[in-house]
């Protein structure tokens, strides 16, 4: 599993640039700032298209007792999903509105994981 290692730390900090990038295009036109929050949902799709898959086949072959069983990884998903769209949301109307405070803390937040990511690649 190893082999994985890389190609995780890869996918994590592009999605921290598409985060920056995002998050740089609302401030630069507030009015779109909503669509550039929505740009990042491919990334959740992409995350979710193995799982998915799995709860489908599940389904199909588990009969009533494997609709039941999926349906907890698919809430505890839902949950962990919930405060990061929730936070995004929030910073984009808080943009539209002329609102930056919670658009800089995420700035510097990305930032950060950003350096800190990058020290534990070795880059």
């Amino acid at each position: 599993m190893s082999f994985l290692k890389p190609l995780i730390f890869r996918i994590r900090i592009r999605f921290l640039h598409h985060e920056a990038w995002a998050l740089r295009t609302a401030k630069r036109h507030p009015l779109l700032a909503i669509y550039a929050f929505i740009t990042l949902w491919i990334w959740l799709i992409a995350a979710g298209l193995p799982f998915s898959l799995s709860v489908l086949v599940l389904m199909e072959f588990g009969g009533r007792l494997g609709t039941a069983i999926s349906i907890f990884p698919a809430a505890a998903g839902l949950i962990l999903i919930t405060p990061w769209f929730f936070r995004w949301y929030f910073i984009c109307a808080g943009v539209m509105f002329g609102s930056v405070t919670l658009a800089k803390r995420k700035e510097i937040e990305l930032s950060q994981r950003l350096e800190r990511l990058k020290q534990a690649r070795g880059e």
